[in-house]
């Protein structure tokens, strides 16, 4: 697990992080990220996912409010959209917590890494799915040959000649 400190970020008091998006792993497509600098390796981010993904914000949905309430400045402009299109050599500036963080684009080899990444992960994603589809379907078959063992007891017990008792028809 990396936290902040391994990356070189400095947590200040007065941002709203809460201590469990500190902790927590930062995000895939997050390869460098320090209190100047944040590297993206798609044309653009929006600046709601930008939030979440700097771990300003722990949740997406919570940079409505976010924004609502707090200074932000794109490019020196101040903005309030989440859905702001951020994109290579843009700042945002956070001026009510002294933040500054410069958007760069990924270079070849940090794009190279991070394909690698996805292949191994989809490569594992699609083992596990094959493993569960496996696990499901030898389990339907138990449940279909022990339903089938009790259709059977059924059938045989109902099959069984009743005695008949002398005066019945």
């Amino acid at each position: 697990m990396r936290c902040c400190a391994e990356l070189g970020i400095t947590i200040h008091r007065t941002i709203p992080i809460l201590y469990s998006s500190i902790l927590s792993i930062i995000p895939k497509n997050v390869v460098k990220l320090d209190m100047n600098n944040y590297t993206i390796y798609d044309e653009f981010i929006t600046l709601g996912k930008f939030l979440k993904e700097a771990a300003i914000i722990e949740t997406g949905g919570a940079a409505k409010q976010f924004l609502a309430t707090n200074d932000v400045l794109y490019n020196g402009e101040y903005e309030n959209r989440r859905g702001k299109k951020l994109y290579a050599g843009d700042t945002v500036e956070f001026p009510g917590f002294g933040l500054k963080i410069d958007i760069l684009a990924a270079t070849p080899e940090e794009i190279a890494e991070r394909e690698s990444e996805r292949a191994e992960e989809d490569r594992v994603k699609a083992i596990v799915k094959k493993m569960n589809a496996d696990n499901k379907k030898a389990d339907s078959q138990k449940k279909a040959a022990s339903n089938n063992k009790e259709q059977y007891f059924k059938r045989t017990i109902a099959k069984k000649a009743k005695p008949k008792f002398p005066g019945a028809k």
